[in-house]
């Protein structure tokens, strides 16, 4: 009995477990990930309209790389990079996620108008959210 027990919290386990995707970040991107209207181009992300961020985009991957630095004008793509990291670390490579932002204020407004809805945008993320915590603008 407890053999038959152990055997199928073992095989519950692996049968949960994947390989990490190793295909380009910006190909996943594209399977995975649909921007929500506050972006530009909203909808199926394409690397197409941000090719400059290939190589970027490759360096979050890369294990040697442990800081990253982008000089760019503005609307270029820097916030879009490290906002469309965020799903990938949840769905590929779970780990901790820290996105520093000037005021609370800011980050507020990032979280509810960005990153909830960039994350929502995906199905398995989406089923992981209690949608009544991320209540726009709380009270209280």
């Amino acid at each position: 009995m407890i053999n038959e027990v152990k055997n199928r919290l073992v095989s519950a386990f692996s049968d949960a477990l994947q390989p990490i995707d190793t295909r380009p970040l910006w190909d996943w991107l594209g399977d995975n990930i649909e921007l929500p209207n506050v972006y530009n181009p909203s909808g199926r992300f394409s690397i197409d309209f941000y090719p400059y961020l290939k190589q970027p985009m490759a360096d979050l991957l890369d294990d040697n790389i442990k800081q990253i630095n982008l000089a760019a004008c503005t609307q270029a793509g820097k916030s879009l990079l490290q906002q469309l990291f965020v799903p990938y670390i949840i769905l590929e490579n779970a780990g901790p996620i820290m996105l520093v932002c000037d005021t609370e204020a800011n980050a507020k407004k990032v979280a509810e108008e960005r990153i909830i809805p960039l994350l929502k945008s995906n199905k398995q993320i989406k089923r992981l959210l209690d949608s009544q915590r991320y209540s726009a603008r709380k009270t209280g």
